[in-house]
């Protein structure tokens, strides 16, 4: 094919050039002014921890949790009034009473089981919230890729906000959050935590 058109016109040549590089940034014109921001680093660092913590309190998420929490917990009310009940009872009964030794024994049977309901119910609930935290993670994870593809990186690193201050109660906890600060250093316009946040309606 002949290649004489770029060099008898030039000018249309950048023209076109420079056409194609705004067309290229028409499906999201807000990021476009930060397209410079990958031309010396095709690393981005975002702050996964602090974006799922945001969503799992936002509507997203908070409101279904707390109302299947409430759901749950209301299968033990049945369980707790007998127990006031019986419990009501034997406050009135002295040890002699003939009555009492079986009452003793049906508080306790009622209070192993609501032991148990009460451990049924939050094993479910940890599993729900964990259920949670996953469908939170792939969010963040899928947007971080959307906005890093749409900024032109190739990276993208997880690691806690570096602002935060670390909170030490003890050893382990000490230990997870620096761990979850694997990115000691990064130029700031590394941190697309602000572009995820708003990809993701949480500004």
């Amino acid at each position: 094919m002949p290649r004489t058109t770029t060099v008898l016109i030039p000018s249309i040549a950048v023209a076109f050039a420079a056409l194609a590089l705004s067309a290229s940034w028409m499906i999201n014109p807000a990021r476009a002014a930060n397209q410079h921001r990958a031309a010396d680093a095709s690393i981005a660092v975002v702050s996964t921890p602090d974006i799922m913590n945001d969503l799992m309190e936002s509507d997203r998420f908070a409101p279904d949790r707390e109302r299947y929490a409430e759901e749950r917990r209301a299968e033990l009310q049945p369980l707790a009034d007998q127990l006031q009940k019986l419990q009501q009872q034997l406050q009135g009964m002295t040890e002699e009473d003939p009555q009492a030794p079986a009452l003793i024994q049906q508080f306790n049977q009622l209070r192993n089981q609501a032991i148990q309901k009460q451990n049924e119910i939050n094993a479910d609930l940890e599993k729900y919230t964990a259920n949670q935290v996953v469908e939170a993670y792939k969010l963040v994870r899928s947007s971080a890729q959307a906005v890093a593809e749409d900024l032109g990186y190739d990276y993208v690193i997880t690691s806690a906000d570096e602002d935060k201050a670390l909170e030490p109660q003890n050893v382990e906890i000490a230990l997870r959050q620096i761990m979850a600060r694997p990115v000691l250093a990064f130029p700031e316009d590394a941190d697309i935590t602000d572009d995820v946040r708003e990809d993701l309606n949480l500004e």
